[in-house]
């Protein structure tokens, strides 16, 4: 329930984090369409944000752990680790999208169309795995299909700009700058290990039959 409770308070700075509302995550909103028309910059501190609602309680659920994990079966105490990695996943995926945000709310707004879409697009891919764990959470436990979160893994990881030659097409052809080009680099890093510790995240908690 703690772990659920911790992600809970962690999706709203996930989503402030790359400048969008919750209401909007857990919607039915197109969200490919309306974040390619958003230019709202939301006026967060997301340290403030991470400190309040996140850091404290992650603190508490690990010093549960340490405490209980003695006094159990080793089959309850397992299933503690399993979800003491799914907490630290959330904090990492927190950290990763407070490391993302400056360039995030710089170029989401950017007069530069090539920038501002590849920038949106990670946006999207972030979005669009919070919106598949809260239907999920919202399911019947027989009808959760928890690998359905390894299909945004591999997309990430095969639209990846990198991979794909599309990153040194934008800067042979002059339509990104070297700057730019380095900030989705690192961003691109950020955005894919937020999907991946998500979507372990979201197959710890929505996946397991209760001990």
């Amino acid at each position: 329930q703690e772990t659920m409770h911790l992600y809970e308070n962690a999706f709203e700075v996930l989503a402030h984090g790359i400048n969008l509302h919750r209401s909007v995550i857990l919607s039915d909103e197109d969200l490919e369409g309306h974040i390619q028309n958003d230019r709202e910059v939301m006026d967060i501190d997301l340290d403030s944000m991470y400190a309040n609602k996140v850091k404290a309680l992650y603190a508490a659920i690990l010093e549960f752990v340490s405490k209980a994990q003695t006094q159990l079966p080793s089959d309850f105490a397992s299933r503690l680790y399993e979800l003491r990695d799914a907490c630290h996943g959330i904090v990492i995926s927190v950290k990763g999208v407070k490391e993302m945000r400056n360039n995030v709310s710089t170029y989401m707004v950017s007069e530069n169309e090539d920038i501002r879409r590849e920038y949106n697009t990670l946006r999207t891919r972030l979005a669009s795995i919070m919106r598949e764990i809260h239907v999920l959470a919202q399911s019947d436990e027989e009808d959760r299909d928890v690998l359905s979160l390894d299909e945004y893994k591999v997309a990430i990881d095969e639209d990846n700009v990198i991979v794909t030659g599309a990153l040194d097409s934008l800067i042979r052809e002059g339509r990104i700058n070297a700057i730019m080009a380095s900030s989705l680099m690192n961003d691109q890093a950020f955005a894919r290990s937020v999907v991946w510790q998500l979507a372990d995240m979201g197959k710890a908690l929505y996946g397991a039959k209760d001990v």
